[in-house]
């Protein structure tokens, strides 16, 4: 690639260079990918629950855990990375194999004794019940005397 002539007339690298080494800067590499993994939630809030969903694309239900102490709640998970054989070598490898841990803080309004989770192509679902002193009742009209 050669190098582009801005409009002051110095040279400057092409734009692939720059965001290259703006993700060096930043600690984004290949050598930090496989470590540095956390997956990404929605967090919903209904009458009846809250939901946590958190794509966790390509594990399986084997590889997830979900523990509640008190009122933290952790989703962790781990999956083996796959060897290579003798016969083929990785030219690239961005696939990745990691693990990871998250943790919320639920509040006081959850009843959980009655927490539940599904996991379904790629997307764990926390469901959340809230205590039925903490749902919203609905509007009550006053008669007037």
């Amino acid at each position: 690639m050669e190098n582009v002539i801005s409009k002051n007339g110095r040279k400057q690298r092409p734009q692939f260079f720059e965001d290259m080494l703006s993700r060096e800067l930043l600690g984004i590499n290949r050598t930090n990918w496989n470590t540095a993994y956390v997956p990404m939630v929605n967090i919903m809030e209904t009458n009846e629950d809250f939901r946590i969903e958190m794509g966790l694309p390509g594990m399986d239900k084997k590889d997830i855990k979900v523990e509640l102490d008190n009122q933290l709640i952790t989703v962790s998970g781990n999956t083996d990375q796959q060897r290579e054989s003798g016969e083929m070598q990785y030219v690239i490898k961005e696939f990745n194999y990691h693990s990871f841990s998250r943790s919320f803080q639920l509040p006081e309004s959850v009843d959980t004794a009655n927490i539940d989770a599904s996991f379904n192509q790629g997307m764990l679902t926390l469901f959340l019940p809230k205590r039925e002193e903490a749902k919203r009742k609905p509007i009550k009209i006053i008669d007037i005397s």
